[in-house]
């Protein structure tokens, strides 16, 4: 039997909101980042497609109280989870009428897909309408952005969700491990892209990310930009979120690429933002480095850096949950997947710093 924790929370807007949504909550899960990956997960359903902004704004007003008073990071990662765990995908919608074309916020369709003892349900049907029977649904675990069902038949489970309708996929149907560009290859294809690309035309509003492995994220952006070098930046447009953007200062005059590039394997522009940045880290000498803590049964990644969608899916399918809404990049996983997720960090350009042992 899979252990189940109880929650003894005095009342709270947390705790009204697990017993709304009647949550089973995983022994090893945060159970603030789950409660809000839950309510982010139903404010999709109802009002998907939208913009992330309306998204993460709608989110943080129902979750007010129940989270830090400013839980913008957070919330932006339980999205990234939800994409990554296929829950929600993050493409690009024409409005009827116009050429605009604003990245918005999809549902994708229920299904599952299975796991030593478990199967991962996916997807979310509109409105939040029920894809399963509550008899079934009743038995649904919880973990960060991840549910599961608990099976010690998988073939049997697997069979009575395809006939209640459920489509099948792999486990790693979105976390597979392409053979990229990595390091110096990396850069250096960029830096062939932009020899080609427009003309840096600097106006208000450009924010621009500083290099420097060890600072924390949120604290790189400014609107400082770099003397020479690649660097990534931000860029406002006339609707949706501002764009990413790569450009190169030392280019006589710089020049400047939207991101993702059309021959490159990432989906979305922040994704091929942080693996360059990443990249051009560990190569300046400054990587970011993750430290290890592990105790009898899981492993705690220490991360300061968001990671791209793919390596994000990977630590996800290996059990990863999130520990703390306090440190929203941080991973635990169980220690038997320590190997694989070093070997996920390390190809992004991680340093690992220190290990100890609680």
């Amino acid at each position: 039997m899979i252990e189940i924790r109880q929650h003894a929370w005095d009342n709270g807007p947390l705790a009204a909101l697990h017993s709304a949504l009647n949550l089973r909550i995983g022994i090893s899960a945060d159970a603030a980042w789950t409660t809000a990956a839950c309510v982010v997960r139903r404010l999709a359903a109802v009002h998907a497609p939208c913009p992330r902004r309306q998204l993460v704004a709608q989110a943080s007003h129902a979750l007010a109280g129940a989270l830090a008073d400013d839980a913008t990071t957070t919330l932006h990662e339980i999205v990234d989870d939800l994409i990554a765990g296929g829950d929600l995908t993050e493409q690009v919608g024409l409005r009827a009428g116009t050429d605009e074309a604003p990245v918005l916020i999809f549902l994708t369709a229920p299904r599952f897909a299975r796991a030593p003892h478990r199967i991962y349900l996916r997807g979310v049907a509109a409105d939040d309408a029920p894809c399963i029977p509550r008899a079934v649904s009743a038995d649904m675990i919880s973990a960060g952005s991840m549910r599961y069902l608990h099976s010690d038949d998988v073939d049997s489970s697997a069979e009575l969700l395809r006939k209640l309708g459920l489509d099948e996929e792999a486990l790693d149907h979105n976390a597979r491990a392409d053979h990229c560009l990595q390091g110096e290859a990396l850069i250096a294809r960029y830096r062939v892209a932009l020899a080609s690309g427009d003309r840096l035309e600097r106006a208000e509003g450009f924010r621009w990310l500083a290099p420097g492995g060890d600072s924390p994220y949120h604290r790189r952006w400014s609107q400082d930009a770099a003397a020479h070098g690649l660097q990534i930046g931000r860029v406002p447009q006339f609707f949706g979120a501002d764009a990413w953007i790569v450009a190169d200062h030392s280019a006589k005059p710089a020049r400047f690429a939207h991101l993702p590039l059309r021959d490159l394997r990432d989906d979305r522009g922040c994704d091929a933002a942080w693996r360059l940045q990443l990249a051009i880290d560990s190569d300046a000498g400054a990587p970011a480095h993750y430290q290890v803590q592990v105790d009898e049964n899981l492993a705690h990644l220490k991360i300061s850096f968001p990671l791209p969608q793919r390596e994000r899916a990977r630590l996800l399918h290996l059990g990863g949950i999130r520990p703390s809404t306090a440190r929203p990049y941080d991973f635990c996983l169980p220690r038997d997947a320590l190997l694989v997720a070093r070997q996920v960090l390390d190809s992004l350009g991680f340093s690992p710093s220190t290990e100890s042992v609680a």
